[in-house]
């Protein structure tokens, strides 16, 4: 096949796909140093929002065998930081989501989650994915190009993972190879796959979220981050120039346009990215929103050769979003697309998890075995869409069909999308059956919407396919049959808070919480490693302190929290907004407000040389910004000593945080106490405050005759800056 009839997926990652049969040697890892580093897009005070990536390794892969080749110690840890240059580049500062590790959660007995086999190990080296490129006509019009181990390696992932739903399936692998149909390598160019769907309106389906890039060969390759990026933007819903979404008229030129060579991000991309994260029931918590249950279908269907992709049931996802006063999804996912034949696609439902109660499947599943079925839906479907949807309800040891209101189905194409500007059109590799009930069908139906929970007493669920081929013969394929609660907690994924200021040379106080319990801690700030030398305790919490580094670089930073353990990758993130020494927020003078505090009691002894009676001072601060301000504030003396001689100068709080919108005070009795005076002592001289922002400062001041007569009238003065 020449070159001229091959179709490029993407031509930004030529060089990393070259570079993998280049020597290699182990490396430290490199920060996103400031030249690499994309500017700030939306405002700083703008909510962070994270999206989790389910990592699955390839074995094989350079990075999944010899982890050294980027930096790391071990296999997981590559996981653990595989995206995290991206986040630092591209997607933190200029729309403030980070990529974030959830390679770990799982079930505490499977240990290599991301670590599968290439299931093609006879078409091509270990760690490699063959994308078959049959002969194509000399013009070079449309190839059909057969992505199945790909799909496999998806699906596979996909198993691992098992009931946990959230987040992108995100596999790192070798290289894409083409192979035509003589076993002939040609060239594809392919550095990174995003699957997706027909859909690309605002209200999307329960999607089956996964990308596949290649793997990073070497530290400070650009390109790897650029291709996750670019992989990352399809998933959010940004797409290329050439495609039909909200978007596109602003690809060109940014990270979306495959010939671009960019990594920058356009102001609508990012508010739409946000957009589909914020609304997205798959992506992660806590922005996803509805319980999810996986049912997965582990009889081995795919080996079975006479079930047709195109009915054979990989797994059912429910959500149940009654709490939000929607209702609940059921999505049916399949091997492989709709095809030409007519299937009927059914889910039974024994809502009441008693199998006395209702009536058996077997009447409209040959075989099925399921009893207690309440409720059946059913629809048939094809490449051409889907028909009307029936709805069965027990009556007695029947299910009669009764007219539901408010009960849909739709099918949704999955598809590959390819990169670049003589890609093909979207080839689907798979569909979805999506079963919808809105809150109103489910109450008529007897389900109570308002409790909390949809199925008090675990649901179970039957899902399957039959298919007529027109020749007599018959397919059925039974999908997951189980017994569960659904409306089970989303996994919860551990989160991390941090307290006090973040400038260079800032003492830091964090807190994480829910990592794997009993483990050392470490921690990256940026590209700054850390070990505080804490382990988390039964529940996976920690508390400990960061000494922000001194050459720390201004703007928006990951902390990234896990543990020392080479079999849970799963990790907690935020995003600091860093100042740099000084705390000027990146560029900004500091403000100076010294406001006169006079306390304590006037008594007798002229040496204070204020009129007899008792003083009072209260000094008032708001912070008027949009951003929290940084405060250190001293008690600088002039009585005691008075008499000309300067004081001594106490500090009362350092790298003290004031949020935005809100006051604190400072009295006469901290002041009192900081000193060490007692009762009857008095002082005189400036609280100075020191912020990383303007202020408000204002100070009252009361006193009070020496034997209670009213003494002067209360004054409130307003505290200007220092010039």
């Amino acid at each position: 096949m020449t070159m001229k009839s091959s179709k490029l997926f993407a031509l930004l990652c030529s060089a990393t796909v070259m570079a993998i049969s280049a020597p290699q040697r182990p490396a430290e890892a490199q920060a996103c140093t400031p030249d690499l580093k994309a500017d700030e897009v939306l405002d700083s005070d703008t909510e962070a929002l994270a999206v989790g990536l389910r990592w699955c390794g390839l074995i094989g892969a350079p990075s999944v065998d010899d982890p050294s080749l980027v930096g790391e110690t071990s296999f997981k840890d590559m996981l653990w930081r595989r995206h995290e240059r991206a986040s630092e580049c591209i997607w933190i500062p200029q729309c403030r989501i980070t990529l974030r590790s959830a390679a770990g959660v799982v079930k505490d007995d499977y240990q290599q989650i991301a670590d599968i086999d290439d299931p093609l190990l006879d078409d091509d080296d270990p760690g490699d994915v063959v994308i078959r490129v049959p002969d194509g006509p000399d013009d070079g019009t449309a190839l059909d190009r057969d992505y199945s181990e790909l799909r496999q390696l998806w699906q596979n992932c996909d198993l691992a993972w098992g009931e946990q739903e959230k987040g992108l399936l995100a596999l790192s692998l070798g290289r894409f190879i083409g192979r035509d149909e003589n076993d002939n390598t040609v060239s594809v160019g392919v550095a990174g796959v995003a699957l997706d769907y027909d859909d690309v309106s605002d209200d999307m389906p329960l999607e089956r979220p996964a990308l596949a890039v290649i793997d990073p060969t070497f530290v400070g390759d650009a390109n790897t981050e650029r291709t996750l990026g670019h992989e990352v933007g399809h998933k959010l819903g940004i797409c290329h120039p050439d495609q039909t979404c909200a978007t596109a008229g602003d690809a060109t030129g940014s990270i979306m346009d495959s010939g671009a060579g960019t990594i920058l991000i356009t102001e609508s991309q990012c508010n739409a990215a946000r957009d589909r994260l914020s609304g997205s029931t798959q992506l992660d918590p806590p922005a996803g929103t509805g319980d999810v249950l996986g049912l997965i279908d582990g009889r081995g269907d795919p080996d079975e050769a006479n079930i047709p992709d195109l009915m054979d049931i990989r797994k059912i996802v429910a959500v149940d979003d009654t709490e939000r006063g929607e209702g609940l999804r059921l999505v049916i996912r399949l091997q492989g697309a709709l095809g030409a034949n007519q299937v009927l696609h059914l889910v039974a439902m024994d809502t009441d998890n008693d199998s006395t109660t209702g009536a058996p499947l077997a009447p409209l599943v040959p075989n099925s075995t399921l009893t207690g079925v309440d409720l059946a839906v059913l629809a048939q479907a094809n490449e051409n869409g889907v028909g009307p949807v029936q709805v069965r309800v027990a009556q007695g040891n029947a299910l009669v069909v009764q007219n539901v209101p408010g009960v849909a189905a739709i099918g949704h194409n999955v598809r590959v999308t390819e990169h670049g500007p003589d890609a093909l059109p979207p080839q689907v590799l798979a569909s979805d059956m999506e079963f919808t009930f809105s809150a109103a069908a489910l109450g008529s139906l007897g389900l109570d919407v308002t409790t909390g929970r949809l199925f008090p007493d675990g649901l179970r669920v039957q899902s399957a396919t039959v298919v007529n081929l027109g020749d007599g013969e018959t397919f059925v394929d039974e999908g997951p049959n189980a017994a569960a609660v659904l409306g089970f907690p989303d996994p919860d994924f551990p989160s991390v808070v941090t307290a006090g200021p973040a400038c260079a040379g800032d003492l830091m106080g964090v807190e994480v919480k829910g990592l794997a319990n009993g483990r050392e801690v470490m921690a990256y700030l940026g590209e700054a490693k850390i070990e505080p030398g804490v382990v988390t305790n039964q529940e996976g919490d920690a508390s400990f302190d960061i000494l922000v580094p001194e050459d720390a670089v201004a703007g928006p930073t990951l902390l990234t929290v896990g543990v020392k353990d080479p079999t849970n990758a799963v990790t907690a993130d935020t995003i600091i907004d860093l100042c740099p020494d000084g705390g000027s927020g990146g560029g900004n003078e500091r403000s100076v407000y010294p406001a006169k505090v006079i306390c304590g009691s006037a008594t007798d002894d002229r040496s204070v040389n204020f009129a007899l009676g008792r003083y009072a001072t209260t000094v008032n601060v708001f912070n008027p910004g949009k951003k929290p301000a940084r405060l250190s504030k001293a008690l600088a003396l002039a009585v005691p000593p008075g008499r000309e001689k300067p004081g001594k100068v106490i500090p009362i709080a350092e790298r003290e945080v004031l949020p935005a919108g809100q006051a604190m005070a400072v009295q006469c009795d901290e002041l009192m106490e900081k000193t060490q005076m007692v009762d009857g002592d008095f002082l005189d001289g400036f609280v100075v405050i020191d912020s990383s922002s303007p202020l408000i400062v204002t100070a009252v001041y009361s006193s009070i005759g020496k034997d209670g007569e009213p003494g002067p009238v209360i004054d409130i003065e307003h505290i200007a800056a220092a010039p």
